[in-house]
């Protein structure tokens, strides 16, 4: 009957590591909610904008935020793209400011493009819809 029943030990390890993970759980949720707390006005995913795309994506998202020419929308990742006008150096470019649960991702300039009408279309290619 030994043989059969054997050693518990492994179990009960493995049963007090999952009760002590679950007790965790709820600090560090809490911990990774501070972690994406806005940061002097701006939230990791802006930062990450303007790390990769630089000051510019900074105001490319303060003029997109204030209305753009077309707003469209991702119906896969549910993420909402907003086209506007940015002046820059003399010129008048586009940006496009792309926001997932109302919070900023990236923001991007369109430096080629010289139409609302092309950004659309590339947005469109991207599985964006008016």
């Amino acid at each position: 009957m030994d043989d059969v029943v054997g050693d518990n030990t492994g179990c009960v390890v493995l049963v007090v590591l999952v009760a002590l993970a679950l007790l965790a759980l709820p600090i560090l949720s809490e911990a990774f909610d501070e972690v994406l707390a806005v940061v002097d006005g701006w939230s990791f995913a802006s930062a990450h904008a303007n790390q990769k795309h630089g000051a510019v994506a900074e105001a490319i998202d303060d003029v997109c935020h204030q209305g753009g020419e077309v707003t469209m929308m991702n119906p896969n990742t549910k993420r909402q793209a907003i086209i506007c006008k940015i002046q820059l150096d003399g010129q008048e470019l586009f940006g496009v400011s792309i926001y997932e649960s109302g919070e900023n991702v990236t923001s991007f300039l369109k430096e080629k493009m010289r139409s609302v009408d092309e950004v659309v279309r590339y947005l469109s290619n991207q599985g964006y819809v008016k």
